[in-house]
């Protein structure tokens, strides 16, 4: 109700901006004169029409989506991102005008300047952009699991230049855009099922029987039954190496629920760490008998 009463209070208010600069000479009279003030009133102006302009686009894209009125998704991200990349600029140009400086003139006679300022502002530029790839695409999407190089958890907000993630610990991590873009990305909400997968490695010594490793973990999760799909646990050999071998244990959710996936998560890794402990601490009992 309160961002509706402030949308409809701008359009009133914009509506009196356009008449009295348009139409009424005592006012039009008076910024001809005072300069600082017409620049003042037309970036109020540009900053009205631009935010009437946002407002219309997200009510009716929440109209056809069905969102509601504080819907999110990438698209709207996608639309305040450029709408706050216009208000700088304009901000900018105005300053400038402002001022009596020409933007032409400016640019020509400063153009080392301005190729320094391009170069210094690059990462910025590249932010944006990977942002607006993003945020107009459904590779990730806001509340989508989603693995980022070493960084998991719950994509919380798309801006301009950063993404941020809520992990599974409930830190909020926040990426800048371009970092994101030039990772290997998992998106587990994107898959049909919702599969699961757990990495790990295990000395050759303490691998003694596969299957066993397979039914312990299996066991494991029998508290678990009711959110995971039936069939679906598999422990699987990734690479088997001269010291060591990578193991991935996967299984799929019925649905997706952030405290279980942890919980599941918490539970494996203990385990295996139960089980690394416990062979080492017999290979360790047997070298002492034999010593």
């Amino acid at each position: 109700m309160r961002k509706r009463f402030v949308f409809i209070f701008e359009i009133l208010l914009l509506a009196l901006g356009l008449y009295f600069y348009f139409y009424n000479e005592v006012v039009h009279q008076k910024l001809v004169s005072n300069h600082l003030l017409k620049v003042a009133i037309e970036f109020l102006l540009f900053l009205l029409i631009l935010r009437f302009i946002s407002g219309i686009v997200q009510v009716l894209y929440n109209s056809k989506k069905k969102l509601g009125r504080v819907g999110r998704d990438n698209f709207l991200s996608g639309i305040n991102n450029i709408s706050n990349l216009l208000i700088g600029l304009g901000l900018v140009l105005t300053l400038f005008k402002a001022f009596g400086i020409e933007i032409r003139t400016l640019l020509t006679s400063l153009s080392i300047v301005a190729a320094a300022i391009a170069i210094i502002s690059k990462d910025y530029v590249n932010d944006f952009l990977a942002g607006l790839y993003f945020s107009f695409s459904n590779y990730i999407e806001i509340n989508d699991l989603v693995q980022i190089g070493d960084i998991r958890g719950r994509v919380v907000e798309l801006e301009m230049l950063k993404i941020k993630i809520i992990n599974d610990n409930e830190d909020l991590v926040i990426l800048p855009n371009t970092k994101v873009y030039l990772s290997e990305i998992i998106n587990f909400t994107k898959r049909d099922k919702k599969s699961m997968s757990i990495d790990f490695q295990l000395d050759v010594r303490f691998v003694t029987n596969i299957e066993t490793l397979e039914i312990e973990l299996r066991d494991t999760l029998k508290e678990f039954d009711n959110y995971i799909e039936s069939g679906s646990i598999n422990l699987k050999i990734i690479e088997i190496k001269k010291d060591h071998i990578d193991f991935i244990f996967m299984y799929s959710l019925k649905s997706l629920d952030n405290d279980i996936i942890k919980s599941i998560r918490k539970k494996i890794n203990r385990k295996v760490y139960n089980l690394i402990s416990s062979l080492s601490n017999n290979e360790t009992s047997d070298d002492a008998k034999k010593s």
